[in-house]
């Protein structure tokens, strides 16, 4: 479940959201190129489990809870703690691109 965080957290960061953006789970499922089912066979759980609030047993790490704060129904904003996760992250584009000129 920390692997699906993870790329959730990375289809944040490569969905270059202005401040106070809302986002949606269809939005990250497209940006991970899941069809619905394999969203609905663990991200969904693990999106959910990412939310401030949420009361799910599913085990992802207290690193990657309280990410994401509901506005309402499908839609979120990055929790400030959520800002800084993302913040963190290091480019992907940068690192595929350090690894073909070695």
């Amino acid at each position: 479940m920390k692997i699906q965080a993870k790329e959730i957290l990375y289809a944040v960061k490569d969905l270059n959201l202005t401040e106070l953006q809302e986002i949606t789970p269809n939005a990250i499922k497209n940006q991970l190129k899941l069809s619905n089912q394999e969203w609905q066979s663990g991200y969904s759980k693990t999106f959910n489990a990412m939310r401030v609030g949420s009361s799910t047993c599913l085990q992802i790490g207290q690193k990657y809870r309280n990410v994401f704060e509901k506005v309402y129904h499908g839609c979120y904003y990055l929790t400030d703690y959520g800002e800084t996760i993302i913040d963190s992250l290091e480019d992907m584009t940068d690192k595929v691109e350090t690894a073909q000129s070695l």
